[in-house]
């Protein structure tokens, strides 16, 4: 799941894509999803599978009055663009998807109100159907088809308090009641892993802090919504604000802790185990002001993590491996300069370090949005574009030191495997 940037008007902000990198080296090849219609080139990838299929949103024309955005999914490695359609309104969007094939996202049921749904063999089913949502949205989806989001329900509408959601094939819970939260707070989940442990926010109510409009401040703090309820620590001098937006099943979760209440200003991503409680702050990068913001929405198995990087206006996403070696990286300077592409946003990384994202495609002064799928390519050792004896040199020098750059299978340790997984992937090239 991933929360979603306003693609219309990011589009003139100027973006740098970034990742975090611990161990081995890699540059990435794109291939772009399309659009739904070529004379409105805006799309976006928020989610991805382990097969590399991604879904997201186009921006869709059908004449007349039928213009928005389209829940869209694309088949790796090149297509097509699904239009997954729309229960009424103008928009909907599609923001993660399992190994099944199922889908989670939004859809207007009518001009202004969204609802959460759920697409499976690229049929819509509203979630919201009997359930008094006022408005709700789906986020993520588990390995097994558990979906959590958030939403409004009809008899709060005067308060219009969020409350996390969950849903399956036979349960739908109101997470923030089942966990027995203030009624006066609010929560939102964001992911779950395939152990039914989400991971979203939960707004809590703080009267040490006040606001001088109404003499309360409500804060914010990641949580992981397991059998217990746990709160996720804070980054040391951002602890005033944290939210979660992604986990796995190894326990990891990411996110970020802010300064501010309302999480706009000076922002850490974070990376943290829930089996080790071990929790890593990712900085910012190199270069970057120490008062700017970082932000990570998404986390393999692996502890790669993906996300954002900015200060102001002037923004960076990328790739963060936190467990071996820190390291945060542009991951537009990890494109090959001649596909003329900058990542603005990275969405979503599955286990094989394949990245949902989106970028800003073409000339400077004309460049498109589009959504695209970044697949490493790990024989490119030396991050030079080009696969060629060098790339093999080099990793062997880095192999028979035993430098943990070599550990191309992330096993945490260089051993023979790694020297074949590289032979395999530098027999195979990139292409």
């Amino acid at each position: 799941m991933k929360p979603i940037t306003n693609v219309a008007t990011a589009l003139g902000v100027i973006f740098f894509g970034l990742w975090l990198n611990t161990a081995s080296a890699q540059t990435y090849r794109p291939h772009f999803i399309g659009f739904l219609n070529e004379n409105s080139p805006i799309s976006v990838a928020y989610g991805i599978d382990e097969s590399g299929n991604a879904v997201g949103s186009s921006f869709y024309y059908g004449g007349g009055t039928d213009y928005g955005t389209r829940a869209v999914r694309w088949e790796f490695p090149n297509g097509p663009l699904v239009n997954l359609g729309i229960l009424g309104g103008s928009n909907s969007a599609a923001y993660s998807i399992n190994d099944e094939g199922v889908i989670a996202g939004e859809s207007d049921i009518e001009l202004g109100v969204t609802q959460a749904i759920r697409i499976v063999d690229d049929t819509i089913e509203d979630l919201s159907t009997g359930r008094n949502l006022l408005r709700s949205t789906a986020r993520g989806v588990n390995s097994w088809g558990a979906i959590v989001g958030y939403g409004v329900f009809s008899e709060e509408s005067r308060s219009e308090l969020v409350r996390a959601l969950w849903w399956s094939e036979t349960t739908f819970l109101n997470l923030h009641n089942e966990f027995g939260f203030h009624p006066d707070s609010e929560s939102w989940a964001f992911d779950c892993d395939s152990s039914e442990n989400v991971v979203g926010t939960v707004r809590l109510l703080d009267s040490l802090r006040l606001l001088p409009s109404d003499g309360v401040a409500y804060w914010a703090k990641a949580t992981l919504f397991g059998y217990d309820v746990t709160l996720i620590p804070m980054v040391e001098d951002f602890d005033f604000l944290s939210r979660a937006f992604g986990t796995c099943d190894e326990g990891f979760v990411a996110g970020y802790c802010s300064q501010d209440p309302e999480g706009t200003g000076f922002r850490r991503g974070f990376v943290w185990s829930s089996t080790t409680d071990a929790l890593i702050n990712i900085g910012v990068l190199s270069g970057h002001p120490t008062n700017g913001a970082s932000l990570l929405y998404a986390v393999n198995n692996r502890g790669q993590a993906v996300g954002f990087d900015g200060f102001d206006m002037e923004s960076s996403l990328g790739i963060y491996d936190p467990w071996r070696g820190h390291g945060l990286r542009s991951l537009s300077d990890l494109v090959d300069p001649s596909e003329n592409l900058v990542i603005l946003t990275a969405f979503d990384i599955n286990g094989s370090g394949l990245i949902a994202a989106w970028g800003a495609w073409g000339p400077p002064n004309e460049p498109v949005g589009v959504g695209v799928v970044l697949v490493p390519c790990y024989a490119d050792y030396n991050e030079d574009f080009v696969v060629d004896s060098q790339d093999y040199s080099d990793f062997y020098s880095d192999y028979t030191s035993q430098n943990i750059k070599a550990d191309i299978n992330y096993d945490g340790v260089v051993s023979s495997q790694d020297f074949a997984t590289f032979l395999n992937y530098y027999n195979a090239g990139c292409d």
